[in-house]
């Protein structure tokens, strides 16, 4: 499976705060992470998300 990169930002001050309308808090675990696939779970609330990702196409 290709390698994922999260890439971080650093920034100057607190001021993109003032402009946040609303905010949710996402919790999130592996069922399966191995070379050939990951299945992750995020829940928000009363959601649940399953993501899969695979090595092959199709």
């Amino acid at each position: 499976m290709a390698k994922e990169i999260e890439r971080k930002f650093l920034l100057v001050n607190d001021d993109w705060r003032d402009e946040v309308d609303s905010s949710c808090h996402y919790a999130q675990g592996y069922l399966s992470n191995s070379d050939k696939v990951s299945i992750r779970i995020r829940t928000s609330g009363e959601n649940a998300y399953l993501n899969f990702k695979s090595a092959t196409l199709g």
